[in-house]
């Protein structure tokens, strides 16, 4: 900054433009810059020296006859922070909510618009969460006021009926200084879970926001990890747990039984994790299932898109963590998946999956099941009515279904049977029988086919 710059903006006629009560402006340069209006009939004054190297306001000084205000903004740089996204960036995530009687499944996308920073008062926010019985100090080498970085972004969600998205609102993404990776404002601020930190955050750094939880959750375990904080109530024995990639400082997986502090506030069972982007391109697309949870079961998709067609997109993601507040009544779960095809007009033939097993598991004494969460509304899993055959030569599940409209919550599951499997063509109807038999439990949904 240099003093034309403020002279530009703030001047004898500007100042009648604008209506203030000032007739005079003085400006000094002297290593920094110094800026002084006056009122030449009246009290009114106001003083600002500025460093010319960072543009950082030191002081400011209004008085008149009713009114003395002075402030000291002794550092602008705590929301000198780095994030991982800029103007323009795309985040595709899922927000899964469930509580008693519905369930709230929404594919997500936010598409960042910008970033500012504003100033906040942190003894009144303290003072206001201290009313409401959440316990929260100001370190001892934190300012009172301090500056956050505000990312601001358009939220759209992805509308399962029209098959397009929708433009929800335009909102903050995320609100962090170097004080605070996630601002205490936040959960009052932006809507569901944080999605990104500013890069390099360490499970350390979230001490002080989660510590606000602390009247809830009576285990906070910060050590586990450099990237996972877990949460937990002893009380009704629940916990929340949430993983993020250090690099980045983006959420990786949130999931697990949530509250928040305060008065009339309830428990919910939430999941949120981030979707990967696979552009469909005319002809054959070959992939390999992304995740931030490699797990031993690698998943391959192969299928093929109407040449004469715009491309698609498919969303996806897999994981160990179960999404949803439903358990699979029998089995050993392999790997969860979320997949979103945005346009599955355009594919002209089946989708082709592919689970390669590791060694450890023979197909030969496995049952497997392919559960799909909610198909039939009730809010549980069902046996998902595919085909798949093996391939004991690669150890491998071959799964082959038609592609649908809207998103799928998928699990993938065996239960050890010798002799239930590994045999191309295998009776499926045998095996669910032989799953009832050996789990005791009546599977209410099963509409499979035999591989021809």
């Amino acid at each position: 900054m240099q003093a034309e710059d403020l002279a530009f903006m703030w001047n004898n006629n500007t100042l009648k433009i604008y209506g203030t009560p000032f007739d005079e402006i003085i400006i000094t340069e002297n290593g920094n810059i110094e800026s002084t209006l006056r009122n030449t009939t009246g009290n009114s004054i106001a003083n600002n020296i500025v460093e010319k190297s960072s543009g950082i306001v030191q002081s400011l000084l209004i008085s008149d006859d009713n009114d003395f205000q002075y402030y000291v903004l002794k550092k602008l740089s705590s929301a000198d922070i780095t994030w991982s996204v800029s103007p323009g960036y795309t985040i595709y995530y899922k927000n899964n909510l469930f509580e008693k009687t519905k369930a709230e499944v929404n594919d997500m996308r936010a598409i960042v618009i910008g970033t500012y920073v504003c100033l906040l008062n942190m003894t009144a926010i303290i003072q206001e969460y201290n009313s409401i019985g959440i316990p929260i100090t100001l370190a001892p080498d934190q300012l009172e006021y301090q500056f956050f970085s505000h990312v601001y972004a358009d939220i759209q969600y992805w509308n399962h009926i029209s098959g397009i998205w929708e433009h929800m609102n335009n909102d903050f993404l995320a609100i962090a200084n170097e004080y605070w990776p996630i601002s205490p404002i936040s959960f009052q601020e932006i809507n569901g879970p944080p999605l990104i930190m500013p890069t390099g955050t360490e499970s350390a750094d979230l001490q002080n926001v989660f510590d606000l939880f602390g009247s809830i959750y009576d285990y906070i375990d910060y050590s586990l990890t450099e990237s996972h904080v877990i949460l937990r109530s002893s009380t009704i024995n629940v916990e929340l747990n949430f993983y993020f990639d250090q690099t980045t400082g983006r959420t990786t997986m949130m999931y697990g039984w949530a509250n928040t502090p305060g008065p009339d506030c309830e428990w919910m069972y939430i999941s949120s994790y981030p979707k990967f982007n696979q552009a469909l391109l005319v002809g054959t697309n070959s992939f390999t299932f992304s995740s931030h949870f490699p797990s031993d079961a690698t998943i391959t998709i192969e299928f093929t898109v109407v040449v004469t067609a715009a491309p698609g997109m498919f969303l996806h993601n897999s994981f160990k963590m179960n999404p949803v507040n439903t358990t699979i009544i029998n089995g050993t779960i392999l790997i969860y998946v979320d997949m979103l095809f945005t346009n599955p007009s355009v594919i002209n033939s089946n989708i082709t999956m592919t689970i390669q097993l590791p060694p450890s598991l023979d197909l030969d004494d496995l049952a497997i099941l392919f559960c799909g969460y909610n198909m039939s509304g009730n809010l549980e899993w069902d046996l998902a009515p595919i085909e798949f055959y093996f391939d004991n030569v690669t150890n491998s599940i071959i799964i082959e279904m038609e592609p649908w409209r809207g998103g799928m919550i998928g699990a993938i599951a065996y239960i050890v049977a010798p002799g239930a499997g590994g045999i191309p063509g295998y009776d499926l109807l045998t095996i669910v029988l032989t799953i009832i038999i050996m789990s005791g439990l009546a599977a209410r949904k099963i509409k499979m086919r035999n591989k021809k």
